[in-house]
């Protein structure tokens, strides 16, 4: 008979009230490796424990995680602020090979129906998914120090990714994080003046739409940019032309369009400048107004 997530879990105790909320978090996350009852949650699901460093085990881990922090939260038995914590430290492993899936599928475009259907279903939601959970805490939580995010995402998914890949997936953690901040200001700004937004679907996601704005019954992918890095060809030089010219955001085609927003300090919580708020706000009607007429 398998025992529950919650059962797993009430055989390790989290310890020393002196240290930080991530400290706690890394702490209980780092031991769950070696707990008996993890063990014997991986033999469950036919999942070989000793080798840590396979999506198998990625999976099974967020999962257990993931399932234990819910039923925590859900028996008052959790902040909900901690079970976020232990969620986004889980999955990042998780959420890297999924990526690593998608890249490698991308470079070969025969797929067959079960593929594809793998590659929409599983892989794109899991990653947009992951990326979501830490948009929404970082929206959730202004206070929260960027780099002390990136700290325990990287901190509690090295032992299992390759070692090799370790300046990689440290630079992906950053970027990672930044893109999610930007996201979550963005969001916090779009409150403050009034642009009627929400996160939109996994589906519009995958298609640019980091926030969606909705005007005249009609749904406007904003796809969020903090910098020039990643994007090529005549999208770059479209990108260099609107911002020499002053402008935030081109048009990417019909109810679409990219922004960029550039945020400085380490923080969600932004001292706000009025003036400033209303001229993005103009720009970003003005660029919703063109989107819609294409």
């Amino acid at each position: 008979m398998k025992q529950s997530a919650t059962e797993h879990f009430n055989l390790f105790e989290t310890t020393v009230d002196s240290v930080t909320e991530f400290d706690r978090v890394f702490d209980e996350l780092n031991g769950i490796h070696t707990l008996p009852a993890f063990t014997q949650y991986c033999a469950d699901y036919a999942i070989d424990p000793t080798r840590t460093q396979t999506p198998e085990y990625a999976n099974a881990y967020a999962a257990y995680v993931e399932d234990y922090a819910h039923a925590r939260v859900d028996e008052g038995l959790m902040d909900p602020s901690y079970a976020a914590l232990l969620t986004m430290g889980s999955h990042f492993a998780a959420a890297t090979y999924a990526e690593g899936e998608i890249k490698a599928m991308k470079k070969n475009r025969d797929w067959s129906r079960d593929e594809k259907k793998y590659f929409h279903d599983t892989l794109m939601p899991q990653v947009i998914t992951y990326n979501r959970q830490i948009v929404d805490y970082l929206y959730a939580h202004p206070e929260a120090d960027t780099r002390e995010v990136s700290r325990l995402m990287f901190a509690t998914s090295r032992s299992m990714l390759d070692r090799d890949d370790f300046d990689d997936i440290h630079d992906r953690i950053n970027a990672l994080v930044k893109g999610c901040r930007t996201e979550a200001m963005t969001a916090h700004l779009f409150d403050r003046i009034g642009v009627p937004y929400d996160f939109g679907t996994v589906q519009e996601d995958a298609r640019g739409g980091d926030l969606v704005i909705t005007l005249n019954n009609q749904r406007i992918l904003v796809d969020l940019k903090s910098s020039l890095d990643g994007i090529t060809g005549i999208d770059r030089e479209k990108a260099l032309d609107v911002v020499e010219a002053g402008k935030m955001y081109y048009v990417t085609g019909r109810n679409r369009f990219k922004l960029f927003m550039k945020f400085d300090k380490g923080t969600t919580s932004e001292a706000t400048d009025e003036s400033m708020d209303m001229a993005v706000g103009a720009q970003v009607m003005r660029a919703c107004t063109e989107a819609m007429k294409i």
